[in-house]
């Protein structure tokens, strides 16, 4: 087996730098700067989850604004997932607290994206009403 150099992968949102050793029989390696590329691309999708969040933290929206963004949320999974599942497959680090912060984060933004659109469109049934009828 031919050893070549090592790599540097900087994953900022870690703080750690991981070394990747290329050689002629370890094609499941990536370069650093795939790496690098499949890093920011889960960032760039971390803030977009963050920026809708704040979105709907920040109070009273209109219906059609709501639902363009909660559209977007499921391709912001997928580019998240996309980029981490590449880094988790090119080498042994641990990535799973990464996936577990950002799945926790996309769980709880959906679950209130739901109970907003579900709040305008199926009002809640009143404790009063009765339906039966009084003689």
């Amino acid at each position: 087996m031919t050893i070549g150099k090592f790599r540097q992968c900087i994953q900022p949102s870690r703080q750690t730098v991981t070394y990747i050793l290329t050689t002629a029989d370890m094609t499941n390696k990536i370069d650093a700067a795939r790496c690098q590329r499949l890093t920011k691309q889960k960032t760039m999708a971390q803030g977009m989850l963050t920026r809708i969040q704040h979105f709907i933290e920040a109070g009273e929206h209109k219906i059609n604004e709501i639902q363009v963004r909660f559209d977007k949320l499921s391709d912001i999974f997928n580019r998240y997932d996309t980029a981490q599942s590449e880094l988790e497959l090119s080498d042994d680090t641990d990535h799973s607290g990464d996936r577990e912060l950002f799945e926790n984060q996309y769980y709880v933004v959906e679950a209130r994206f739901h109970e907003l659109l579900h709040s305008v469109v199926e009002p809640p049934l009143s404790r009063h009403s009765s339906t039966h009828s009084s003689l």
